[in-house]
């Protein structure tokens, strides 16, 4: 065919990144001592981590590179952090913080981001304008095509191609943050898994021999031979026989898979005389010492060995002692300093859900029609699917993200997420009754993830962080969203809403549970019932 011989080329294209493979391979061997220290093991290695995500998340399209990478190091780091002194709790706290940066990465690439490529993008856009008018075929301008050709060459050609590439430049920041916040607060629920391994109940009845006699009849064991003042501890009898495995969760060791458990108890030394049930001798090493020095027990704490397993050991538990004790709803870390760590890192995710409704809202500003088009006309009609399309997956990744974020926070946390939640809602209310008609008797498919969130929303957790007044507005709010995206079988509106261009990757709710529905384009639409919230009542 006549082509030029690359075989040179690429054999030295090829030897670059070899090239570059050696001398960093040459460099880490230079830099590692002969004898490393677990000192350095723990500074070294997790600093590099640390500098290393810091560094990723600079670059942008980082998404795809993260796959699965931080879930091996954190892997990894539980299987060497037994070997390493009080190796667990700083590995948790160092990785904690790394989730930290990663959500606080998002918020800023949504917050500066968006601007700096949108202006980058208007300034572009004028220096290529005539390029783009003279190549018809382009398909970043396949909507050109749909306009009418007698439409006059001029400023509103100028403003709908404009708008365009707007649109097309929020797409990929919009599926770039949907990356990052999710690989972001998979990380994080993963170390709360991890790491939130215990249940409390701060308060104890005032005979302590009525809980004793509740721990005997549950078949648990007095833990004797320790040296530790005001602290008491329980486990059940079926651990007497492996001692290795109390010392494993007294040392508080991550990733272990089991549903072996133990009870701490904060009381006077001299509390143990009441104890009429059986009781056995275990020497504490000086591992377990120093972990269990870092734990505060403010009343009676219970500790498993998997988080996984928490829920059913809390059904136990208080089931056996709910005459004497009551544990809390949320679950915690026993180290204080890992506590401290875990809540940060979930206010971080909460202020993401805040940065998330502030973008929407900026990207509602940047695309609105009416600042582009004062007077609507046919030809603006049908660019605005378009901006309706992008806004909808501005939307789809606001509802994603903040049900991670439901499941990943609890208590006080909790209840400051809630406003968030019936604020995003309302807003895909008003985003609904602006860029759609009214419906034809049926759910359009494109309503079902809005609707799984309006339920959401409407959960008695969420509507009791709300005034009276307030629930009542806000059950009007969506009662007539539902009424306007069902329509009426009268409604002969050709306009009515049809399921949203797709753009890219697809959007899909990990909670939806209407796996069947997806094969048509109208489902029946599920009633919203308000009648188990405590404010309807």
């Amino acid at each position: 065919m006549g082509l030029p011989y690359f075989h040179t080329l690429f054999l030295f294209l090829a030897s670059i990144p070899l090239h570059m493979m050696r001398e960093c391979l040459k460099l880490r061997l230079e830099q590692m001592p002969k004898k490393p220290s677990r000192m350095s093991i723990k500074q070294v290695y997790l600093e590099w981590l640390d500098q290393f995500i810091l560094m990723l998340h600079r670059e942008t399209h980082v998404a795809g590179l993260q796959r699965n990478f931080l879930q091996e190091e954190w892997c990894f780091v539980q299987s060497t952090c037994p070997h390493v002194t009080d190796g667990e709790s700083l590995a948790a706290t160092r990785f904690c913080n790394i989730a930290c940066h990663m959500l606080c990465s998002v918020r800023d690439f949504l917050d500066t981001g968006l601007d700096d490529m949108l202006s980058d993008l208007q300034a572009s856009a004028l220096d290529s304008l005539d390029d783009i008018e003279d190549d018809e075929d382009d398909d970043t301008f396949e909507f050109e095509n749909d306009f009418d050709n007698s439409s006059e060459e001029g400023q509103p050609t100028y403003l709908k191609k404009k708008l365009v590439l707007r649109c097309r430049a929020l797409q990929e920041i919009i599926g770039e943050a949907r990356e990052r916040a999710l690989r972001a607060i998979a990380l994080a629920k993963m170390l709360k898994l991890d790491l939130e391994v215990a249940i409390e109940a701060k308060h104890l009845p005032d005979d302590i021999s009525s809980l004793f006699d509740t721990l005997n009849k549950t078949h648990h064991v007095l833990v004797k031979g320790h040296s530790l003042k005001n602290l008491i501890i329980f486990v059940p009898e079926s651990l007497v026989k492996t001692p290795e495995d109390i010392l494993s969760i007294l040392q508080i060791r991550v990733g272990e898979s089991s549903d072996k458990y133990l009870i701490l108890l904060n009381a006077p030394s001299r509390t143990e005389s009441k104890w009429c049930g059986q009781s056995f001798t275990l020497s504490l090493n000086a591992d377990c010492v120093i972990a269990l020095s870092r734990v505060q027990v403010s009343g009676l704490m219970a500790i498993v060995k998997d988080g996984s397993h928490l829920h059913s050991v809390r059904r136990i538990l208080g089931d056996a002692m709910k005459e004497v004790v009551t544990f809390s709803c949320s679950q915690i870390a026993p180290h204080k300093a890992v506590t401290q760590s875990l809540l940060d890192m979930k206010s971080e995710a909460l202020q993401l859900c805040k940065g998330l409704e502030k973008s929407l809202s900026d990207m509602e500003e940047l695309v609105s029609i009416t600042k582009f088009f004062p007077h609507a006309d046919e030809e603006v009609k049908q660019i605005s699917h378009l901006v309706r399309d992008t806004l909808h997956q501005g939307f789809l990744f606001g509802f994603e993200y903040h049900k991670e974020a439901l499941r990943l926070v609890s208590g006080r946390q909790r209840s400051e997420l809630a406003p968030m939640l019936i604020s995003l809602g309302r807003r895909w209310i008003k985003f609904v009754r602006a860029h759609y008609s009214s419906g034809r008797g049926s759910r359009p498919r494109w309503a079902l993830p809005g609707f799984e969130f309006l339920i959401l929303v409407c959960d008695p957790h969420n509507t009791s962080e709300i005034s009276d007044s307030e629930f009542k507005t806000l059950r009007a709010e969506v009662e007539e969203c539902r009424e306007y995206i069902i329509g009426s079988v009268t409604n002969t509106d050709s306009s009515s809403p049809g399921t949203p261009l797709m753009m890219g990757r697809p959007f899909k709710s990990q909670s939806s549970t209407s796996s069947g529905s997806h094969g048509s384009s109208h489902v029946e639409s599920p009633s919203i019932a308000y009648t188990d919230s405590p404010k309807f009542r």
